[in-house]
This record gives structure tokens, C-alpha cells and sequence, in this order.
């Protein structure tokens, strides 16, 4: 299954590396010099222009040697976008049980991002394999050792 490759990928190597604000035609260069440091996770913000065409373009490029995801999905609209046009894995800003059903629909990673005991919880009874704390900054690291 596509999800435990991705998990396997970013346990190995400890990263997933984020594209953000770079354009459609300037994202393969990035890819490569990511690919050749040896990042195996790519995630596209899809707050950046071009979103779809770039997470196309490097799927093509690369989509043999890294595992690419989508960042910023708020609504399955975009989920569905984001897996035709190649993403592997979904990261979204917040905990939304429509985006988490319809990627594991696909049986892919989805990772959403929650910040209290009841949105881990839920999250959890959904399958979920991966959680973001979001925002870890402003929670600090005696919140995450409360939780």
C-alpha cells in the first residue's frame, strides 16, 4: 500500500521537504537538488501558483524516486485534485473528517493537522497513521508532553 511506503520513506530519512512559492517551470531543478541531498518526501503547498502543474511535473520527473505530497488541502475538492494530478499524501492545516475519508478512499497518507486531545482522538478512530501538531510553535513542547 502506497500510504506505508510513504511512512517508511519519511521514518528513514527523517524529513519531508516543502516547496513552497516556487513556480511551475523552476520546480524540477528544486526536485533534483532535494532528490540528489538525498530528501525522499516532497510536499507542494497548494497555496503556491501552480500547485497542480508542479506537483504533475514532478511526479513525472520523479514520481519513481520521491514520494510527492500535497500541503494546505482544506476541502476534498482539493484532495481530489491534488491525487489525480499525482500526489501521494495529503497534509492539510487542520483535522477535516471529509479530506481524511476521501484520501483514505484512495488509500493514501493522509496527514491533517490537530491541536487538542478530541481532534487526536477523532483522528485516530478514522485510521489515521500520521498527525501534524499544528501550530507546534505556539503549543510548545510541554503541551506536546501533556498530550
Amino acid at each position: 500500500m502506497i500510504k506505508h511506503r510513504v511512512i517508511h520513506a519519511i521514518e528513514e530519512t527523517g524529513i519531508i521537504a516543502i516547496v513552497r512559492g516556487t513556480k511551475p517551470e523552476e520546480v524540477i531543478p528544486v526536485a533534483r537538488a532535494l532528490y540528489d541531498g538525498g530528501v525522499r518526501v516532497l510536499e507542494v503547498t497548494c497555496n503556491t501558483s501552480g500547485y497542480l502543474r508542479s506537483i504533475e511535473a514532478i511526479t513525472v520527473e520523479l514520481g519513481d524516486k520521491m514520494w510527492i505530497g500535497a500541503a494546505t488541502v482544506i476541502n476534498p475538492v482539493m484532495a481530489q485534485l491534488v491525487m489525480d494530478a499525482g500526489a501521494n499524501f495529503v497534509l492539510a492545516p487542520d483535522f477535516n473528517p471529509q479530506v481524511v475519508s476521501m484520501v483514505h478512499e484512495k488509500q493514501k497518507l493522509m496527514i491533517p493537522a490537530v491541536a487538542t486531545p478530541s481532534e487526536i482522538l477523532q483522528a485516530c478512530c478514522m485510521g489515521v497513521d500520521l498527525l501534524k501538531l499544528f501550530p507546534a510553535n505556539g503549543l510548545g513542547v510541554n503541551y506536546l508532553k501533556e498530550l
